[in-house]
């Protein structure tokens, strides 16, 4: 459970670093490739990486004082069956049990890691920007002129 939490954690670190730069809009190819650099080059950098990870141990410690209640009846409104075998008083620490207390260290040991693999990742979608814009506009040229649309 621990490992697929700070998982979670990473990848909303890495929206978290990207959404300003890369979730403008960005139509000139070039920009797009430079504006996923520079975000890749902000996840590798230990400082940021530093930052992220104090803001999200303590958002974890946070998050683990949640009651389940309000969740579980969320999940009943929605669902099919009523959420039974759970302390509707308990809090997300309670169900994680005895190694709820790791949880925050751990992020501060794999975020590092998780971020630099995803830094990996954008500069690669970096590198296939020019191709996917010019697929984008192959497709939409087709579907243009085919007379079934």
């Amino acid at each position: 459970m621990t490992k697929r939490i700070v998982t979670s954690v990473a990848a909303l670190a890495g929206i978290a670093l990207a959404s300003p730069a890369a979730a403008q809009g960005i139509e000139d190819t070039d920009t797009a490739e430079a504006a996923a650099v520079v975000m890749a080059e902000r996840m590798r950098d230990p400082a940021v990486q530093d930052r992220m990870v104090g803001v999200l141990a303590d958002l974890m410690d946070a998050m683990l004082d949640v009651k389940v209640g309000p969740l579980a009846e969320t999940l009943e409104e929605f669902g099919d069956e009523p959420v039974e075998g759970i302390d509707r008083d308990a809090t997300l620490r309670d169900l994680a049990g005895p190694d709820a207390e790791d949880i925050p260290a751990d992020v501060a040991e794999e975020l590092p890691r998780a971020m630099d693999a995803m830094a990996g990742m954008t500069k690669g979608l970096a590198a296939m920007l020019p191709a996917l814009r010019e697929m984008a506009k192959t497709t939409k040229e087709s579907l243009l002129n085919d007379s079934r649309f």
